[in-house]
């Protein structure tokens, strides 16, 4: 049902020509976040709450066709960008994703593993959560949240006195759908993975500037979005 009513708003209820993407997605958003209410009122994720990462680990493992994993080439460019001593970068991972356990088990554990990093490090996740009667709390609930998470992460980042090289204070975000579009326009460098073509249909629509990912070059507009088939391409 989630899945059917999304469609039908991205394909047939979509705002008029005139409004802006923001307006546009924002609609979308409102549509998600129906559904989730009626995922909520029928408590189907009840007993979610309070699952630990390493419980969701070991359900991963045990059913194979459950198994979920990061690409290499994804640890690899994680690995490369944050193995430096002190890191180069800071990673966060912003999600409209329900479970927080679930993040940190099939994306952030994997990480750390990767780069033998304690399961303490302050790696932040955004997204949304589920409380004891499996009712949703839309902490990120679509598109405009993220959009404000990478405004945010701009304004933090400018202030960080705490960066050596005042030219480096930079937000890279990299997504894969729609509700990426406005966070990756925001960022100072917005990468684009994969080859969803709703979410390149979308930003052409509005006027989004795309180009592949090799055309870049340091200094280029900001505002354009920049589209890499996979993360071997983010890596080179």
């Amino acid at each position: 049902e989630y899945f059917r009513l999304y469609e039908t708003a991205k394909t047939e209820e979509l705002c008029p020509q005139q409004q802006t993407l923001d307006e546009a997605l924002d609609v979308l958003d409102q549509v998600s976040n129906q559904i989730t209410e009626k995922v909520s009122n029928s408590r189907v994720l009840k007993g979610l709450y309070g699952v630990p990462s390493s419980k969701i680990q070991s359900i991963l493992e045990e059913q194979e066709e459950l198994r979920v994993m990061l690409l290499p080439e994804c640890l690899n460019v994680i690995s490369d960008a944050m193995k430096t001593s002190p890191p180069s970068w800071k990673l966060g991972i912003l999600s409209i994703n329900w479970c927080p356990s679930l993040i940190d088990a099939v994306l952030l554990q994997p990480i750390l593993k990767h780069l033998n990093l304690p399961d303490d490090s302050s790696i932040p996740i955004w997204s949304n959560s589920v409380d004891e009667d499996g009712v949703v709390s839309l902490n990120v609930p679509g598109a405009l949240a993220k959009r404000d998470r990478i405004r945010k992460l701009l304004r933090e980042t400018k202030n960080d006195n705490n960066n050596i090289n005042e030219g480096c204070r930079s937000v890279i975000y990299i997504g894969d759908s729609s509700t990426d579009l406005l966070g990756l326009r925001e960022a100072n460098v917005g990468i684009l993975i994969g080859n969803s073509q709703s979410t390149i249909k979308m930003a052409k629509k509005w006027g989004i500037s795309l180009s592949s990912l090799t055309e870049w070059e340091e200094g280029m507009d900001t505002t354009t979005i920049w589209i890499a088939e996979n993360w071997k391409e983010i890596g080179e």
